[in-house]
């Protein structure tokens, strides 16, 4: 009898918490609209989000936007935008979906599993379409509940922008392209107006995925993470600190920000976000009028403390020099002022096998603040323009920061410029270097640099692979306590030493991934699952 009893509570217990699932489809012409899969809502209004709320206190919810039309080839498009209204303050998660179903019958629906794996969907018109140029999917900062915790938005395509906050929020398989306002994708700041008046209006979020994103012609920023807020007085902002925490973006493609002539950087990080992890993707700058730079590092206002931000496995390439910055991986040099002077700056940053291919200039590590703690490990470096210098750090203030294992060459300024406090050794180039270079820094011979890669003009990430007999094999130092694979996920070292550059020369690769364009993120390295091995995650 006890062993019944037990079995009843059990089923009882996984009933009230099972997933509740809600449908959309904005072409369901019926009279009944109640979210179920035969009389679905053709749009969250009040009603529906008072549904879903009450639902979401029991357990998960999944509402599913119908991705294509009744012949299952056609997208669906909706011409309005999805406001999320989240207001249950459970950690059961609410996921909007535009991918996983599509209603078969206008009429009488019935609804079909999507025959395009979600990879391969959301780039290839597969899913729910937002065609509303105002705004796609989420919520903003004048919301009624602009924070929204435990929320997924996953298989959209829109022409406008998004933008969320809350923890442990995902977006993820989303493609934006030739938007006219504004940042693709943002994590709201927590003040707001943006004026001298400015409060508070939530607080600093935790635990954000991005991954799986592709963002094509968009007219300012690909990816925003904001903090507090930059138009508020300095202070405001020094005094409320780091905001954001736990952030990871990945598997992604940028092509062409500030399209529009709006502020073009690809991710562009505000001062007060720790604990970031940008990793697998590519920036492409090509066709861009405003590009800005490749990935904008925010600094810390606690730079006593690690911040904690690595930026790896990352290629970032033709970036022109019409925007300000016009780097590839730039260390805000913020004129904002804080009281003490020492309150902002870094702490342990890491930046390592990336490729950076004809920018203006490649990385560039001057600060505003502090500079503590910070690595520069085994990136590839190439074809900077216009006397830009390929890579260039400040003084670090804890003796604590390395340059090592890094490959530039053939860049038009200088190659590299060590700044003071650093140790920099078993580096390459061919060309100039400004500071001091251990003894293990290698300047290549013309010959060396031509034969050290698979294509010495470079003209994709598999350009820079190593070939059988390069110098750059085994030339490097051993880092394997802070990381143990390339750009392409080759482990490193194979030799028991550590090549220079972003590749691991492999004789015998166990397959054939490095290199392959992501630029469709289908079929590439970015799908593989990675993992830190520094501690972060």
């Amino acid at each position: 009898m006890k062993k019944l009893v037990f079995i009843l509570f059990f089923l009882l217990s996984a009933n009230a918490h099972a997933l509740t699932e809600y449908y959309v489809d904005p072409d369901f012409a019926g009279g009944t609209k109640n979210g179920q899969a035969a009389t679905p809502w053709s749009s969250l209004d009040a009603g529906a989000w008072s549904t879903i709320d009450t639902a979401l206190a029991s357990g998960a919810v999944t509402v599913y936007f119908s991705a294509l039309a009744t012949d299952g080839t056609t997208q669906e498009t909706y011409s309005s935008s999805i406001w999320c209204d989240r207001t249950d303050k459970s950690s059961n998660r609410l996921t909007l979906d535009g991918h996983g179903y599509y209603n078969t019958n206008d009429s009488s629906p019935s609804w079909s599993a999507n025959p395009t794996a979600i990879g391969t969907a959301y780039t290839t018109g597969k899913v729910f379409k937002l065609t509303n140029t105002g705004f796609g999917i989420g919520w903003g900062r004048t919301s009624d509940e602009p924070k929204q915790d435990y929320v997924t938005v996953r298989g959209f395509e829109g022409l406008g922008p998004m933008a969320f906050a809350g923890d442990s929020t995902v977006y993820e398989y989303i493609y934006i392209h030739d938007t006219v306002n504004g940042a693709a994708l943002s994590v709201l700041m927590t003040y707001y107006p943006d004026n001298a008046s400015c409060a508070r209006v939530m607080d600093p979020s935790t635990d954000i995925t991005l991954r799986y994103i592709k963002l094509v012609n968009v007219q300012g920023e690909g990816i925003y993470i904001g903090s507090s807020n930059i138009d508020c007085p300095d202070q405001v902002e020094c005094d409320a600190g780091n905001e954001h925490d736990d952030i990871e973006i990945s598997n992604f493609y940028i092509e062409a920000t500030g399209y529009g002539g709006g502020q073009g950087d690809g991710i562009d990080v505000k001062n007060g976000v720790t604990n970031v992890w940008i990793h697998d993707g590519e920036i492409n700058g090509t066709g861009s009028t405003n590009v800005m730079g490749g990935i904008i590092v925010g600094q810390s206002f606690d730079p006593a403390s690690a911040q904690n931000f690595t930026i790896e496995r990352v290629y970032i390439h033709d970036i022109p020099s019409g925007g300000s910055e016009a780097v590839a991986i730039y260390g805000e040099t913020s004129t904002i002022s804080c009281s003490p002077a020492t309150s902002k700056g870094y702490n342990n940053l890491i930046i390592r096998n990336n490729i950076i291919e004809n920018n203006y200039e490649g990385i560039s590590l001057g600060s505003g603040g502090v500079l503590n703690s910070v690595y520069v490990y085994n990136n590839t470096i190439f074809d900077t323009e216009n006397s830009g210098t390929a890579l260039v750090t400040g003084t670090c203030d804890d003796s604590n920061c390395e340059m090592k294992n890094n490959y530039s060459y053939s860049n038009t300024g200088v190659e590299m410029v060590v700044g003071t406090n650093w140790t920099s050794d078993y580096n390459a180039y061919y060309g100039t270097v400004t500071g001091t270079c251990g003894a293990n820094c290698d300047n290549l011979s013309e010959n060396e640099k031509d034969a050290a890669t698979a294509t010495p003009a470079g003209g994709s990430a598999a350009a820079f692979d190593l070939i059988s007999g390069s110098v750059l094999i085994d030339a490097g130092t051993d880092l394997s306590e802070s990381f143990t694979t390339d750009y392409s996920g080759t482990a490193r070292p194979q030799n028991s030493i550590f090549d220079i550059g972003a590749y691991e020369f492999d004789s015998a690769p166990a397959n054939t991934i490095q290199g392959v364009s992501i630029s469709n993120l289908n079929v590439t390295k970015n799908l593989i699952a990675w993992h830190r091995t520094d501690g972060l995650r």
